[in-house]
């Protein structure tokens, strides 16, 4: 352990007069909070949202929904340097689809069966 961790845990052993086997001499920071995930719906020939602000890290999952009648697609059109490109599987309804975006930039996402059927998806830094 570096000498600067050890110092706060003597310390509060000095003041507290608690036994040294009390007082942890590790600290490994708070717990890790688990990335988000944010909900693109594809329904009648659109993503909804149409746009997307999310924080790096952030996990996007595309749930098609249980009525539609078209075949859609996920397709990464533009992507920042470095990110992975990604294209989903066809399917009618009921199926999802999952990609966590860690490079920070915009990503354009579009349906390869659809025309205008466009998502953009800004990750900040």
């Amino acid at each position: 352990m570096p000498p600067s961790r050890l110092i706060p845990a003597v310390a509060l052993v000095a003041v507290l007069g608690l036994p040294a086997a009390a007082v942890p001499l590790e600290w490994h920071g708070p717990p890790a909070t688990a990335a988000a995930t944010k909900r693109v719906r594809v329904v009648d020939d659109s993503f909804s949202p149409k746009r997307l602000r999310v924080a790096r890290g952030t996990k996007i999952k595309w749930v098609w929904s249980r009525r539609n009648d078209h075949l859609h697609d996920v397709y990464l059109d533009r992507r920042p340097r470095r990110a992975r490109r990604f294209h989903s599987p066809p399917a009618v309804s009921s199926a999802t689809f999952r990609r966590r975006l860690r490079r920070p930039g915009v990503y354009k996402v579009l349906c390869t069966f659809h025309e205008g059927m466009r998502l953009r998806i800004a990750v900040r830094r």
